[in-house]
Parts: C-alpha cells; structure tokens; sequence
C-alpha cells in the first residue's frame, strides 16, 4: 500500500513534543560526532608540521626524515583517502550513514594505534595512510550528516562549526607538538575518536529512509529529530513528495524489478539539474584548496623561517596564526547566521585573494631590493589574510557544498566531487614545496590568488543562495 503523507492530530503532536530546545540538543550531540572527526583530522595535517621537527633532532640528522618524505607526510591523506571516496558513499547509499561512520571511525583507531606505536618513518607513512579514512569520511559523510541531521535554520551554522573544528586540530596539534612529544598528538586523537561510537544511539536519516521507500519510519526520525513545527512538516511534507516522485521514475525506466539507485544516477548526469550543481561544488572545492590556506598551516613553519628568517620566531608565529584563524571562523559562524551566503563568501574571499596579491607584490618588490624587508608587516598582511580567508573559502565552501549536492544521485555525486577534491588537494601539498622553491613564496602567493579570482568569478554567475533553504528547495532551483 502506498505511503500518504498526513498531518498530525493535536494529540500526536503533544506525543513528540514543541520545545524546539530539545530538538536542537538532539541535533548538537549528533552533530558533535562529525565535528569530532573533523577535529581529529586537523591534528593529522597539523602534526607532520611539528613531528618532522622532532624526528629530525631526536636522529640528529636532516637526512632522518628527506624532503621527498617530508612532502609525502604532508600529503599521504589525501590520496590514501581515494578508495574510500568510492566505497563510503557506496555503502552509505546501501546501508545508510551510521555504517560507513562506524567503519571509518574504527579503521581511524587502527591507524593511530600503528602510528603511536611506530619506531620509523616507514610505518609512520603506513599510519597515515590508515587514517586518511578520515579525509574520505568527512567529505563523503560527515557533511552529509550535518546538511540531513540538522534543521535549514541550525543547517548553516552547524556546518560551518565543522571548519572551526578541523583548524582546532590543527592548532591544539601546533601547541602540543611545540611544547611536549608528538606522539601526546595520538593520545588526544585517540581519546577523541571514542565519540564517534556514539553513533550507535542514531537514527537513519530521513533522507536515506525516504530514498529506500521507507517512509513511515522517514516520518518518524524526521519528526523526532526536528519536531512537528510548520517548518519540519513542510520539510517533510518535500522529503516524502520528492523521493516518492523519484522512485516511481527509476521503475518506470527500468525493466527489471530490482532497479538500482546508482545506474538510475549514471543515466540523471545528462540532466542540467544534476550536473550544474555538480560542477558548482568542484568549483567550490577547487577554491577551498587553491585559497592558500591549507598549504599555509600544513607548511606554516617552512614559510614563516622564510620571512622571519628565524627557528623560534617561525613556531610562535605558526601558534600566533592558527588562533587567528580560529577566531576567524567563529567570526564568521556568526556571520553565516545574519548574512547571505553569496554576499559572505563573496567579499570574503575576495578580501583574502586581494591580500595574497598585495604580500606577492610586497614579497617580489623585497626580492628587487626595491623596499626594505620586515617581518612585521609580512606577519600582519598573512594575519588579515587568514582572518579573510577563514571567514569566506574555509568555512563556507565545503559547507555550500554539502547543501548543494544533489538528493537524487548523491552517492555518485559525493564519489566524484570528494575523489576529485582529494587528488587537487593532496597534488597541491606534494607539489608545493617545489612550487616555493622555483617560484619563490611570492610565484606561489599570486599563483593561489589569481586561481581564486577565476573560481569567483564562475560562482558570481552560476551560485545560487542556499540560506535558510531546505535541502529539496535548493534541488528545485536547479529543475527551473
């Protein structure tokens, strides 16, 4: 018998409750766990910074640790990352998110086991490369759990909290590695993760739930997830129409029975609905890595020796600048509250792409001898820089992402974005120190701007507002 939507009777309402309150807590303490795993993948990118360090002088020898396996540990993640990009999204589709989180999160354990325990650089590279699940699932699922867990109006927010995270991994990595062993790093990983089991209590998503044709318990998670205000009803009301729509279209192409989910998404790529958004979202990411940023913290120390030209002014300023970027993001989670998404990202990153130019220019008038050089104002164009940039392309640009992709194909989707993502990302880490190197840190700096100029100016025109909107009405957008 087919499933009909219906309103609740005064009676079933008062069965889940009208305190929006309760709903938020739930919401948070689901949200806490893929912000967790974004946290524990800051402190992976963040240690290489300061374990390098520290292997180098406990060995007594820069040969301990070459420049070739430098640029490995600090891009291993990502390409490690890869054959997760396809299984999770897979197995998500199948069995729905809290599976591949579990998995992931165990597989992660196993990683910084080996990693705690490791005697080499070999078997540190064998770690990181266990743990680069957490690159995939962040992508692949974690921001899919925020965008479906959470309510349109805590949506922005919370997804943006998420970037907050992972640059706290990034910095509590900095100052434990500054002051204590690196392996104090794993511990903190470790004690982490075990958060991330809480996603036993779960229930499935209301979206996975209606695209399996499980509507009467899509309703029921929906409502005790989001409540039964207007809003949650008119959401689920769309959730419900929208997936019943769907499937009938996937019977009514298929001449088999068993249709599956992933060739009805192969044969909507040829739709302009499904691969505008698509290509918006490489867009997005593509400027999430070639902002800068993640290249400045991952290679923080190296830089910093370059313009301050001293070993203990560099780790201070590394310390310096990753609160400021902190400080930035929470900035902009305000921000992303009472602002348009467009306007934010838009002047945001401008601001940040118009001062990596200005420090090139600085950085390339020194190297002329044409103005005197200080290490002063380097650190306060990077400051303004990462505050910039923090409030715009870091936080905004995964978190667009997450709302952008499609409802109806998102397994195949978040395969190609993520896999496309991951090889840009982990390229440009591996390739960076040769490109500071020949270019020099202002080729490098005007190379990153220029390249975030030319993805703003496709987004200007093709990006639309996603604030405050549900999942299926920004779909629709793209159906027009």
């Amino acid at each position: 018998m087919e499933y009909i939507y219906t309103p609740l009777k005064k009676e079933e309402i008062e069965k889940y409750g009208d305190d929006s309150w309760k709903f938020l807590i739930k919401q948070i303490l689901i949200c806490i766990s893929p912000w967790t795993l974004f946290f524990v993948a800051g402190l992976c990118f963040g240690t290489p910074t300061v374990m390098i360090p520290q292997l180098r002088a406990e060995a007594n020898s820069t040969n301990a640790v070459s420049e070739e396996m430098v640029s490995w540990l600090s891009s291993a993640y990502g390409y490690s990352a890869l054959p997760w990009d396809v299984m999770l999204p897979v197995l998500s589709e199948i069995y729905g998110r809290k599976i591949p989180f579990m998995i992931s999160s165990v597989v992660a354990v196993i990683g910084f086991v080996i990693w705690y325990f490791s005697t080499n650089v070999v078997s540190i590279l064998i770690a990181e490369i266990t743990v680069g699940v957490l690159v995939s699932v962040n992508f692949t699922q974690s921001m899919l759990i925020i965008s479906e867990y959470s309510s349109p109006k805590y949506r922005g927010v919370f997804l943006t909290i998420k970037s907050a995270t992972f640059y706290w991994g990034f910095f509590v990595a900095n100052i434990i590695g500054t002051f204590s062993h690196w392996r104090n790093i794993v511990i903190v990983a470790l004690v982490c993760l075990s958060y991330s089991f809480s996603s036993f209590l779960w229930p499935n998503s209301p979206y996975w739930l209606a695209s399996r044709g499980r509507f009467e318990e899509c309703t029921a998670a929906h409502r005790m997830l989001k409540g039964t205000s207007d809003e949650a009803e008119k959401e689920l009301k769309e959730i419900i129409m929208s997936q019943k729509i769907y499937l009938r279209n996937c019977t009514a192409r298929s001449n088999r029975r068993d249709c599956t989910r992933i060739m009805s998404s192969i044969r909507l790529f040829s739709d302009k609905p499904v691969y505008k958004p698509i290509l918006l979202s490489l867009i997005l990411l593509s400027m999430f890595v070639l902002s800068g940023k993640l290249v400045c913290h991952v290679y923080a120390v190296q830089i910093l020796k370059k313009i301050t030209g001293n070993n203990s002014n560099a780790y201070r300023g590394m310390l310096i600048l990753d609160g400021v970027s902190i400080i930035g993001m929470y900035i902009g989670c305000y921000f992303s509250k009472i602002l348009r998404r467009r306007v934010m990202l838009f002047t945001a990153t401008s601001c940040s792409a118009s001062f990596l130019l200005i420090l090139s220019l600085y950085l390339y008038l020194i190297k002329l001898n044409y103005i005197v050089d200080s290490s002063i104002l380097c650190i306060v164009l990077l400051t303004i820089f990462y505050i910039s940039v923090s409030c715009g392309p870091m936080i905004l640009s995964t978190s667009i992402f997450a709302e952008l992709i499609p409802l109806r194909c998102k397994a195949l989707a978040v395969i190609i974005v993520v896999f496309a993502h991951n090889i840009l990302s982990s390229t440009v880490l591996k390739l960076s120190p040769f490109l500071f190197k020949t270019a020099g840190m202002h080729g490098a700096f005007i190379f990153y701007g220029v390249s975030v100029f030319i993805c703003l100016i496709i987004l200007y025109i093709f990006l639309p507002e996603t604030k405050d909107k549900t999942l299926m009405e920004i779909e629709d957008y793209f159906n027009k």
